[in-house]
Protein backbone atom coordinates (compact mmCIF):
# COMPACT_ATOMS: atom_id res chain seq x y z
CA UNK A 1 0.00 0.00 0.00
CA UNK A 2 1.48 3.35 -1.03
CA UNK A 3 1.92 6.11 1.54
CA UNK A 4 -0.61 8.92 1.80
CA UNK A 5 2.26 11.37 2.40
CA UNK A 6 5.84 10.59 1.39
CA UNK A 7 8.67 13.05 2.05
CA UNK A 8 12.24 12.37 1.03
CA UNK A 9 15.24 14.57 1.89
CA UNK A 10 13.10 17.71 1.92
CA UNK A 11 14.92 21.01 2.36
CA UNK A 12 13.47 24.52 2.38
CA UNK A 13 15.63 27.65 2.36
CA UNK A 14 14.28 31.15 3.00
CA UNK A 15 16.10 34.10 1.44
CA UNK A 16 16.06 37.21 3.59
CA UNK A 17 14.76 40.20 1.60
CA UNK A 18 16.72 42.62 3.77
CA UNK A 19 19.54 43.35 3.87
CA UNK A 20 20.25 42.49 0.26
CA UNK A 21 22.60 39.55 0.04
CA UNK A 22 21.99 38.61 3.68
CA UNK A 23 22.40 35.02 4.80
CA UNK A 24 19.77 32.45 3.86
CA UNK A 25 17.85 30.59 6.56
CA UNK A 26 17.41 26.83 6.32
CA UNK A 27 13.86 26.13 7.54
CA UNK A 28 13.92 22.39 6.79
CA UNK A 29 17.03 20.29 6.38
CA UNK A 30 16.77 16.91 4.59
CA UNK A 31 13.57 15.79 6.31
CA UNK A 32 12.23 12.35 5.40
CA UNK A 33 9.04 10.70 6.69
CA UNK A 34 6.19 8.53 5.50
CA UNK A 35 2.56 8.60 6.66
CA UNK A 36 0.34 5.61 5.91
CA UNK A 37 -3.26 5.88 4.67
CA UNK A 38 -5.65 6.31 7.60
CA UNK A 39 -2.84 7.17 10.02
CA UNK A 40 -2.81 10.17 12.37
CA UNK A 41 0.76 11.42 12.49
CA UNK A 42 1.68 14.03 15.09
CA UNK A 43 4.48 16.46 14.29
CA UNK A 44 5.80 18.33 17.31
CA UNK A 45 8.50 20.90 17.98
CA UNK A 46 9.05 24.35 19.40
CA UNK A 47 8.31 27.57 17.52
CA UNK A 48 10.68 28.00 14.59
CA UNK A 49 11.42 24.30 14.24
CA UNK A 50 9.92 24.13 10.74
CA UNK A 51 6.52 22.54 11.43
CA UNK A 52 4.40 25.10 9.58
CA UNK A 53 6.94 25.32 6.76
CA UNK A 54 6.50 21.59 6.20
CA UNK A 55 2.71 22.02 6.15
CA UNK A 56 2.98 24.82 3.59
CA UNK A 57 5.08 22.65 1.30
CA UNK A 58 2.54 19.82 1.51
CA UNK A 59 -0.29 22.26 0.75
CA UNK A 60 1.61 23.74 -2.23
CA UNK A 61 2.07 27.16 -0.62
CA UNK A 62 5.87 26.83 -0.70
CA UNK A 63 8.33 25.21 -3.08
CA UNK A 64 11.16 23.16 -1.61
CA UNK A 65 14.79 23.85 -2.37
CA UNK A 66 15.57 20.13 -2.61
CA UNK A 67 14.01 16.73 -2.07
CA UNK A 68 10.72 15.19 -3.13
CA UNK A 69 7.16 15.26 -1.84
CA UNK A 70 4.18 13.05 -2.65
CA UNK A 71 0.76 13.91 -1.19
CA UNK A 72 -2.25 11.78 -2.17
CA UNK A 73 -0.15 10.21 -4.90
CA UNK A 74 1.11 13.42 -6.53
CA UNK A 75 3.82 16.03 -6.22
CA UNK A 76 1.78 19.19 -5.46
CA UNK A 77 4.33 21.50 -7.11
CA UNK A 78 3.90 19.74 -10.45
CA UNK A 79 0.11 19.98 -10.67
CA UNK A 80 -1.74 22.43 -12.89
CA UNK A 81 -5.28 23.09 -14.08
CA UNK A 82 -7.87 20.34 -13.67
CA UNK A 83 -5.37 18.01 -12.00
CA UNK A 84 -4.63 20.62 -9.33
CA UNK A 85 -8.32 21.28 -8.75
CA UNK A 86 -8.98 17.57 -8.31
CA UNK A 87 -6.03 17.25 -5.92
CA UNK A 88 -7.33 20.15 -3.82
CA UNK A 89 -10.46 18.10 -3.08
CA UNK A 90 -8.32 15.28 -1.72
CA UNK A 91 -6.08 17.36 0.56
CA UNK A 92 -7.56 19.95 2.89
CA UNK A 93 -6.10 22.21 5.61
CA UNK A 94 -7.33 23.17 9.06
CA UNK A 95 -5.46 26.25 10.27
CA UNK A 96 -4.67 27.59 13.72
CA UNK A 97 -6.43 30.95 13.41
CA UNK A 98 -10.09 30.36 12.63
CA UNK A 99 -10.74 34.12 12.64
CA UNK A 100 -8.34 34.64 9.73
CA UNK A 101 -9.44 31.44 7.97
CA UNK A 102 -13.14 32.39 7.77
CA UNK A 103 -14.36 35.35 5.72
CA UNK A 104 -16.03 37.69 8.28
CA UNK A 105 -18.45 39.03 5.63
CA UNK A 106 -19.94 35.64 4.78
CA UNK A 107 -22.48 33.61 6.70
CA UNK A 108 -21.44 30.16 7.86
CA UNK A 109 -23.77 28.47 5.38
CA UNK A 110 -22.17 30.32 2.47
CA UNK A 111 -18.68 29.42 3.69
CA UNK A 112 -19.57 25.73 3.79
CA UNK A 113 -21.42 25.81 0.48
CA UNK A 114 -18.54 27.49 -1.38
CA UNK A 115 -16.56 24.28 -1.90
CA UNK A 116 -19.66 22.33 -2.88
CA UNK A 117 -20.44 24.92 -5.56
CA UNK A 118 -16.86 25.23 -6.81
CA UNK A 119 -16.47 21.48 -7.27
CA UNK A 120 -20.11 20.84 -8.27
CA UNK A 121 -20.60 18.31 -5.47
CA UNK A 122 -24.13 16.95 -5.38
CA UNK A 123 -27.25 18.51 -6.89
CA UNK A 124 -27.56 22.26 -6.39
CA UNK A 125 -30.99 21.81 -4.81
CA UNK A 126 -29.54 19.56 -2.13
CA UNK A 127 -26.62 21.70 -1.01
CA UNK A 128 -28.51 23.45 1.80
CA UNK A 129 -29.23 20.03 3.28
CA UNK A 130 -25.59 19.07 2.78
CA UNK A 131 -24.52 22.17 4.74
CA UNK A 132 -26.89 21.25 7.59
CA UNK A 133 -25.48 17.73 7.64
CA UNK A 134 -21.90 19.03 7.79
CA UNK A 135 -22.76 21.24 10.76
CA UNK A 136 -24.33 18.31 12.58
CA UNK A 137 -21.28 16.14 11.90
CA UNK A 138 -19.06 18.61 13.75
CA UNK A 139 -21.49 19.05 16.64
CA UNK A 140 -23.21 22.29 15.60
CA UNK A 141 -26.88 22.98 14.99
CA UNK A 142 -28.07 23.62 11.42
CA UNK A 143 -29.22 27.11 12.43
CA UNK A 144 -25.58 28.11 12.81
CA UNK A 145 -25.60 28.39 9.01
CA UNK A 146 -27.32 31.78 9.32
CA UNK A 147 -24.66 33.24 11.63
CA UNK A 148 -21.46 35.13 10.89
CA UNK A 149 -18.04 33.99 12.21
CA UNK A 150 -17.89 36.78 14.81
CA UNK A 151 -21.12 35.47 16.34
CA UNK A 152 -19.45 32.16 17.23
CA UNK A 153 -17.02 31.21 19.99
CA UNK A 154 -13.49 30.11 19.16
CA UNK A 155 -14.39 26.43 19.47
CA UNK A 156 -17.44 26.84 17.26
CA UNK A 157 -15.40 28.64 14.59
CA UNK A 158 -12.85 25.84 14.58
CA UNK A 159 -15.68 23.32 14.17
CA UNK A 160 -16.84 25.34 11.14
CA UNK A 161 -13.29 25.26 9.74
CA UNK A 162 -13.27 21.48 10.15
CA UNK A 163 -16.69 21.20 8.49
CA UNK A 164 -15.46 23.27 5.55
CA UNK A 165 -12.53 20.90 5.10
CA UNK A 166 -14.89 17.90 5.32
CA UNK A 167 -17.23 19.36 2.71
CA UNK A 168 -14.95 18.09 -0.07
CA UNK A 169 -14.64 14.58 1.43
CA UNK A 170 -10.83 14.74 1.54
CA UNK A 171 -8.47 11.82 1.95
CA UNK A 172 -5.91 13.86 3.88
CA UNK A 173 -6.16 16.63 6.50
CA UNK A 174 -3.22 18.93 7.25
CA UNK A 175 -4.05 20.37 10.68
CA UNK A 176 -1.58 23.09 11.71
CA UNK A 177 -1.93 23.92 15.44
CA UNK A 178 -5.75 23.62 15.25
CA UNK A 179 -6.32 23.72 19.03
CA UNK A 180 -3.51 25.93 20.35
CA UNK A 181 -5.72 29.03 20.59
CA UNK A 182 -8.48 27.25 22.54
CA UNK A 183 -9.12 26.62 26.23
CA UNK A 184 -8.16 23.19 27.55
CA UNK A 185 -11.72 21.87 27.78
CA UNK A 186 -12.44 23.02 24.22
CA UNK A 187 -9.14 21.55 23.03
CA UNK A 188 -10.29 18.20 24.41
CA UNK A 189 -13.56 18.39 22.49
CA UNK A 190 -11.88 19.33 19.19
CA UNK A 191 -9.27 16.59 19.60
CA UNK A 192 -12.04 14.06 20.19
CA UNK A 193 -13.95 15.35 17.16
CA UNK A 194 -10.93 15.14 14.85
CA UNK A 195 -10.09 11.64 16.03
CA UNK A 196 -13.66 10.44 15.56
CA UNK A 197 -13.93 11.94 12.07
CA UNK A 198 -10.61 10.51 10.91
CA UNK A 199 -11.45 7.03 12.18
CA UNK A 200 -14.98 7.06 10.78
CA UNK A 201 -13.93 8.37 7.35
CA UNK A 202 -10.59 6.59 7.08
CA UNK A 203 -8.82 9.93 6.63
CA UNK A 204 -5.10 10.46 7.02
CA UNK A 205 -4.11 13.42 9.18
CA UNK A 206 -0.86 15.27 9.76
CA UNK A 207 -1.48 16.96 13.12
CA UNK A 208 1.00 19.72 13.95
CA UNK A 209 1.49 21.07 17.46
CA UNK A 210 4.11 22.50 19.81
CA UNK A 211 2.47 20.57 22.68
CA UNK A 212 3.54 16.96 23.22
CA UNK A 213 0.57 16.36 25.52
CA UNK A 214 -1.85 17.31 22.76
CA UNK A 215 -0.04 15.22 20.15
CA UNK A 216 -0.05 12.23 22.50
CA UNK A 217 -3.84 12.26 22.73
CA UNK A 218 -4.54 12.08 19.03
CA UNK A 219 -1.60 10.48 17.20
CA UNK A 220 -0.67 6.97 16.13
CA UNK A 221 2.93 7.99 15.53
CA UNK A 222 4.99 11.06 16.42
CA UNK A 223 7.79 12.94 14.69
CA UNK A 224 9.92 15.49 16.56
CA UNK A 225 11.36 18.46 14.67
CA UNK A 226 14.27 20.52 15.96
CA UNK A 227 15.81 23.41 14.03
CA UNK A 228 14.51 22.07 10.74
CA UNK A 229 15.60 18.47 11.24
CA UNK A 230 13.59 15.39 12.19
CA UNK A 231 15.40 14.10 15.27
CA UNK A 232 13.02 11.33 16.34
CA UNK A 233 10.11 9.35 14.97
CA UNK A 234 8.11 6.39 16.23
CA UNK A 235 4.86 5.05 17.71
CA UNK A 236 3.37 7.20 20.46
CA UNK A 237 3.93 4.66 23.25
CA UNK A 238 7.54 4.10 22.24
CA UNK A 239 8.46 7.79 22.05
CA UNK A 240 6.88 8.56 25.41
CA UNK A 241 8.20 5.45 27.15
CA UNK A 242 11.76 5.50 25.82
CA UNK A 243 12.66 8.71 23.95
CA UNK A 244 15.98 8.36 22.16
CA UNK A 245 16.94 11.97 21.50
CA UNK A 246 17.88 14.42 24.30
CA UNK A 247 15.65 17.09 22.75
CA UNK A 248 12.63 14.77 22.95
CA UNK A 249 13.45 14.05 26.58
CA UNK A 250 13.62 17.79 27.27
CA UNK A 251 10.22 18.32 25.64
CA UNK A 252 8.72 15.51 27.71
CA UNK A 253 10.19 16.90 30.91
CA UNK A 254 8.70 20.32 30.18
CA UNK A 255 5.24 19.10 29.11
CA UNK A 256 2.57 19.04 31.83
CA UNK A 257 0.24 16.03 31.82
CA UNK A 258 -3.34 16.87 30.87
CA UNK A 259 -6.03 14.19 30.80
CA UNK A 260 -7.86 15.44 27.70
CA UNK A 261 -10.28 12.51 27.70
CA UNK A 262 -11.44 13.35 31.23
CA UNK A 263 -11.73 17.01 30.26
CA UNK A 264 -13.78 16.11 27.21
CA UNK A 265 -16.20 14.00 29.26
CA UNK A 266 -16.52 16.66 31.94
CA UNK A 267 -17.17 19.47 29.47
CA UNK A 268 -20.00 17.67 27.63
CA UNK A 269 -22.69 16.65 30.12
CA UNK A 270 -24.35 13.42 29.07
CA UNK A 271 -27.88 14.82 29.41
CA UNK A 272 -27.26 18.11 27.63
CA UNK A 273 -28.89 18.51 24.26
CA UNK A 274 -26.80 19.48 21.24
CA UNK A 275 -27.61 23.20 21.38
CA UNK A 276 -26.37 23.36 24.98
CA UNK A 277 -23.22 21.44 24.18
CA UNK A 278 -22.22 23.55 21.22
CA UNK A 279 -22.81 26.82 23.05
CA UNK A 280 -20.22 25.69 25.60
CA UNK A 281 -17.49 25.79 22.95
Amino acid sequence: MSAAIEIRNLSVVHRRPWPAGGPAVTALDRVSLSIAPGEIFGLVGESGSGKSTLARVLLRFLRPAAGSVSVAGADPAMLRGAALKSWRRRVQPVFQDSVAALDPRARIGALLREGLDLHAIGPRSGRAAAVAELLEQVGLDPDHAARYPHQLSGGQRQRVAIARALSLSPEILIADEPVSALDLSVQAQILGLLTQLCRARGMTMLFISHDLGVVRQISDRIGVLRQGGLVEEGPVAQVFRAPRHPYTRDLLAAAPFVDFEALRRASVPARADRSQRTEMV
